[in-house]
């Protein structure tokens, strides 16, 4: 269950141990980039440092680093020993193109070696998801493509190297579509 006791403070009661949450900085930390006590927000409200802190140690710490265009372009573990930071790449209409986990370079713009986990994701000029991939230490692991009909419904899931998933007719809300997304007459 959890209570909020004040902006930046969420309370987590578990069986295990009493934890929370906070954006404000701890003692002896300077000020935020916003100039205020919040340093797990920056000047637009963006969560870029987030806390779980158990006595005077942290179960969990996570930073994050965003684009200009507001877009995470990583997250940084600071408790886990390597191998959980990721990074992110946009295409030109700001989708995620490209999910690298593994661990960040110290100038934090790339996964340092071969990423531990990819995710890569191709969109058709109007943003349907037509091509995904995943990649584990480099290796191919899931290769797919997506078709869409004229409502850019997904109609079929290919998985390299067969045509293996799936098709289905596009449905929503239980009732049979055409293939053009339109709902028949009775």
């Amino acid at each position: 269950m959890a209570t909020g006791d004040s902006v930046g403070i969420q309370r987590l009661n578990s069986h295990d141990a009493y934890v929370k949450l906070t954006y404000i900085k701890q003692a002896g930390e300077p000020v935020g980039d916003a100039g205020d006590q919040y340093t797990g927000l920056d000047r637009f409200g963006r969560v870029v440092d987030q806390r779980w802190p158990q006595g005077s140690s942290e179960l969990e710490r996570v930073d994050y680093g965003f684009t200009a265009a507001s877009n995470r372009q990583w997250r940084q573990n600071l408790v886990a020993a390597g191998g959980q930071d990721e990074y992110y790449t946009y295409d030109g209409l700001y989708q995620v193109a490209e999910l690298n986990r593994g661990t960040l370079n110290s100038g934090k713009t790339a996964i340092s070696g071969t990423p531990a986990w990819t995710e890569d994701f191709t969109y058709d000029p109007i943003g349907n998801w037509q091509n995904y991939l995943t990649k584990v230490s480099g290796v191919t692991d899931l290769d797919q493509s997506r078709t869409h009909n004229t409502a850019n419904e997904t109609v079929e899931i290919t998985v390299q190297p067969t045509r293996l998933l799936m098709t289905w007719l596009a449905t929503w809300s239980g009732c049979r579509r055409s293939p053009t997304g339109h709902q028949p007459m009775s």
